[in-house]
């Protein structure tokens, strides 16, 4: 079930005052040893929003995602992420109310499509912390919000529930997990933690290490931590 949550992990924090935003990732270990560093760049339309994400090895790119999507229904207008070590590549475009997905797993070769109809309860990974803070309101007043979280690799749609499971002072950790029980015992714990202030935002994800980077465990518990680029 791992390979439903690959592009879970790789998350952002909208909400901010400026039309663009630039946002340093260090990703550690549970040990608190580095596994990977990236930046990400938002770009806030008045209805639409871009994400550009890059992910670093000590040495060099190691995999890079962009998205535009609508900030208003959540539509996906197009997603691509390609990663520099597997040779992966991962395409999805809307086209007549569709999802139409393109996966290469590896370098040459040929790649699998599928189509998954839209509606706008889907989330998709890189969507995910944007749809936490839309329902924040929700969210503080301990309802627990629901949405179909988008399993790209599998090209189906998956019941998820997300909720507040631990507040401290400003700090406050929401829990993201399957609605179906069963499968809710085959994932590892998925948290974030936001701070308020004039806004909330993301300053953590804890939950399985994912990026294919050639040399370290993947699904391993991991933290990546988020902080505005100085």
């Amino acid at each position: 079930m791992k390979s439903i949550f690959l592009f879970f992990i790789i998350l952002s924090s909208p909400l901010y005052a400026s039309s663009k935003i630039n946002i340093d990732i260090d990703v550690q270990n549970s040990e608190n040893v580095g596994l990977c560093h990236g930046d990400e760049e938002i770009i806030l339309g008045t209805n639409y929003r871009i994400k550009k994400t890059n992910y670093y090895s000590a040495e060099s790119l190691l995999q890079s995602e962009w998205i535009k999507f609508n900030s208003q229904d959540f539509k996906i207008e197009k997603y691509i992420s390609s990663n520099r070590h597997s040779g992966s590549r991962i395409l999805i475009e809307e086209k007549e109310g569709d999802y139409l997905i393109s996966i290469t797993e590896k370098k040459g070769a040929k790649p699998s499509q599928g189509r998954i109809k839209w509606n706008k309860n889907i989330i998709h990974g890189k969507q995910v912390v944007d749809y936490l803070l839309v329902n924040w309101a929700k969210l503080r007043a301990s309802e627990t919000i629901e949405f179909d979280f988008l399993a790209t690799l599998q090209m189906r749609v998956v019941g998820f529930e997300a909720y507040i499971s631990k507040s401290e002072g400003k700090s406050h950790w929401v829990s993201i997990r399957p609605s179906s029980i069963f499968i809710r015992m085959l994932v590892p714990s998925i948290r974030f933690k936001f701070e308020e202030g004039k806004h909330p935002v993301l300053k953590q994800y804890s939950g399985p290490y994912l990026i294919n980077d050639g040399k370290h465990d993947e699904g391993q518990d991991s933290n990546f931590y988020y902080s505005l680029s100085k």
